[in-house]
């Protein structure tokens, strides 16, 4: 089986399966009822997950895409690559000694042992 969707409950993926289903394409919901008995557990296990067999995964793939629901997750997905490639460009800086892109807030260049505060290459041993 092959996971096509993710959900933090079962319940947000019962028309998709439902869909998925009626073009003939059998599916399942893994951990859908370890999420019921404790909803806790969603994140911490990565949802629940909508898988299909591996035969059918390309029949599958067209459904979703036809009913939009392939394009709202690769849509959300290049959202959060998108913030994410933010967010790690405003946490990089160069070490002015070898100019290695180190993550601000360190205090030491890992490469060359520079030090930003002191302005100038420490004596590790």
């Amino acid at each position: 089986m092959i996971t096509v969707l993710t959900a933090t409950y079962g319940y947000e993926l019962a028309v998709v399966q439902g869909k998925l289903e009626s073009e003939g394409i059998t599916c399942f919901l893994k951990d859908d009822v370890l999420v019921q008995v404790n909803p806790f557990l969603s994140n911490a296990i990565g949802g629940v997950k909508l898988q299909v067999l591996e035969s059918d995964l390309n029949k599958a793939i067209g459904v979703l895409k036809e009913i939009g629901s392939m394009n709202d997750i690769f849509d959300e997905q290049q959202e959060k690559t998108d913030d994410n490639n933010e967010i790690e460009k405003k946490h990089i800086i160069n070490c002015p000694n070898c100019n290695e892109e180190i993550e601000n807030g360190f205090d030491i260049c890992w490469n060359c042992c520079y030090s930003m505060t002191e302005n100038r290459i420490m004596d590790i041993e």
